[in-house]
C-alpha cells in the first residue's frame, strides 16, 4: 500500500536527454525539469531531488525544458517500505538515484507509453520552449496538405526530447479552410498544432493558416497551475 497522506504539491525532478555535441564534439546533456503534483513526505524531497514550485520561480526563463503531466515519458520512480505503515514512492532526478539506491531504494522507469499511428494517422511533432511536442494527427482525405510551413515534422517514437500527451507546454493550434467542394460551399477548416515561430509568418499566412491558443508562456502556466503550488 503506497502511503498517500500529504496534498499534492507542484514539483520538479530533473531528466536528463542527449543535446548536440558541444564545439569540440563531446557530448552534452539537455536538462528536462518534469513537474508533478507530489505527495511524498516533506523530509524526503530533498532525497529525491524534488524541487517545490512557487510562484516567484516562475518566468519565461523557467518554463523551458520544462514539461507537466506528459503521458510517454516519465522520471525514475524511487520505492521503500517504511515499515508496517506501507510504501513511500515518488519519482526522482536522475542525479539522486545512485544515492537512493545506497540508501536502500528500489528505482524503476515506468513503461514508455506511445500513440499508436497507423495507416490512416499521422505521428508529428513541433518544437515548443526547448522541447518537442508530439501527436497523432488523421491523414486528410487525398493529398496530404504541406505541415512544414507551420513547422511541423513527422516524429519517431525514439527521437530525442519528444513528448506526448503534455499538459504543458502546448504549442499553438493553426487552422485553414479546407477549400471549395464541389457544390461550391466552403468545407470544414483544417486544425492542429504547430510552430510558435510560424504564428504569422508570411509563408504560412499566404498559405492559409491562422494561429491561435497554446499554453507555453510564465503567465500560462501560472494560471493553469496556481492551485497546486505553494506559497512563497
Amino acid at each position: 500500500m503506497v502511503k498517500n497522506y500529504n496534498a499534492p504539491v507542484l514539483v520538479y525532478v530533473n531528466m536528463l536527454y542527449d543535446g548536440p555535441p558541444d564545439g569540440d564534439g563531446n557530448a552534452t546533456n539537455i536538462t528536462v525539469k518534469y513537474a508533478f503534483g507530489s505527495k511524498l513526505k516533506d523530509t524526503l524531497r530533498n532525497d529525491f531531488g524534488q524541487t517545490v514550485i512557487t510562484p516567484s520561480m516562475v518566468n519565461d526563463t523557467f518554463v523551458q525544458n520544462l514539461v507537466v503531466g506528459t503521458n510517454n515519458v516519465k522520471p525514475y520512480k524511487a520505492r521503500k517500505l517504511d515499515s508496517s505503515l506501507g510504501w513511500d514512492e515518488s519519482f526522482c532526478s536522475e542525479d539522486k538515484i545512485d544515492d537512493l539506491i545506497a540508501d536502500g531504494w528500489d528505482i524503476s522507469r515506468p513503461k514508455l507509453r506511445y500513440p499508436a499511428a497507423g495507416a490512416n494517422s499521422l505521428m508529428l511533432k513541433t518544437p515548443i520552449n526547448g522541447i518537442n511536442y508530439g501527436w497523432v494527427k488523421a491523414k486528410e482525405p487525398g493529398t496530404q496538405p504541406d505541415l512544414s510551413v507551420i513547422g511541423v515534422d513527422p516524429a519517431a517514437i525514439n527521437d530525442n526530447l519528444i513528448f506526448f500527451g503534455a499538459e504543458f507546454p502546448k504549442p499553438p493550434r493553426f487552422s485553414k479552410s479546407r477549400g471549395v467542394g464541389s457544390s461550391g460551399v466552403f468545407q470544414s477548416r483544417l486544425s492542429t498544432f504547430g510552430a510558435l515561430s510560424k504564428a504569422g509568418d508570411a509563408a504560412a499566412v499566404a498559405a492559409g493558416w491562422s494561429a491561435f491558443g497554446g499554453l507555453y508562456t510564465a503567465n500560462h502556466f501560472l494560471a493553469t497551475f496556481s492551485g497546486l503550488m505553494s506559497e512563497d
